[in-house]
């Protein structure tokens, strides 16, 4: 149980990573679906915070 929960935190970590960094690269979340144990992220690409 104890390692479930591990796994699952360093799972969310990494998509929280990868979220953070898609936001610096001016991506923006738009919704999100999940779809089982599968979570899918849609994003677009905001022109308004492009140089």
């Amino acid at each position: 149980m104890r390692r479930a929960r591990y796994l699952r935190n360093y799972v969310y970590q990494a998509e929280v990573k990868k979220l953070n960094e898609l936001g610096a690269q001016g991506w923006v979340l738009v919704n999100t679906l999940q779809e089982g144990t599968t979570v899918r992220y849609l994003l677009r690409k905001d022109g308004l915070s492009q140089p």
